[in-house]
């Protein structure tokens, strides 16, 4: 819905700029509304859910800028200040926190953005595989269905029914799968769809 809105009103060619206009905001939500206004926090973060996240996203967008080759320094800077905001971010929401410490969320998103740092340099070339690009394509889908569906359907639906384990994540597995498959064909087409009324 926010890129639907970005692109209505043609400013997708400014997201660039803000984003860095951005970032002062979110540590201010960060430092200051989840200090003294923690009920509009936790309120904010339940009604909004990308919002304890917004800075992974906005990563994502400096680095195709990057890899445009639009204003690569400032960028970097700019994803080095977003990194710092999704560490603030890491300790005030998320249910990762009550698992991993602040030092180990830091490393795996120092990772995270490493990786993608050689990827827009073309020093990863070597995953570019059509099997590897549909996995890929398919992981978001994947990941949404399995974190909503796992409970809803598989647990309740199967595993009191099934006592083999491994048969239990073989037909978890192609529940998740099946479903992950018709998410990903449904949004492709709604994408064209969109993409034809909105350019």
């Amino acid at each position: 819905l926010l890129m639907a809105v970005l692109l209505k009103f043609k400013a997708v060619k400014n997201l660039p700029q803000i984003i860095r206009l951005a970032i002062p905001v979110l540590v201010f939500y960060d430092l200051l509304v989840s200090k003294y206004l923690w009920d509009v926090f936790l309120f904010s973060n339940e009604w909004i859910p990308l919002l304890p996240h917004l800075p992974v996203f906005l990563i994502g967008v400096l680095f195709y800028e990057i890899i445009e080759g639009r204003d690569k320094i400032i960028n970097y800077y700019a994803i080095a200040l977003l990194f710092i905001v999704q560490v603030l971010f890491f300790e005030n929401g998320g249910k990762s926190m009550h698992v991993l410490t602040t030092s180990h969320y830091a490393g795996v998103l120092a990772l995270y953005i490493g990786l993608f740092a050689l990827f827009v340099q073309n020093r990863l070339a070597f995953l570019n595989h059509k099997v590897l690009i549909f996995l890929g394509a398919i992981s978001y889908p994947f990941y949404l269905v399995q974190q909503r569906m796992t409970s809803v359907i598989t647990l309740n639906l199967v595993s009191d029914k099934v006592g083999n384990t491994v048969l239990l994540f073989l037909i978890h597995f192609a529940i998740i799968f099946a479903l992950t498959m018709v998410v990903y064909h449904a949004s492709e087409k709604l994408t064209k769809w969109a993409s034809k009324k909105l350019l």
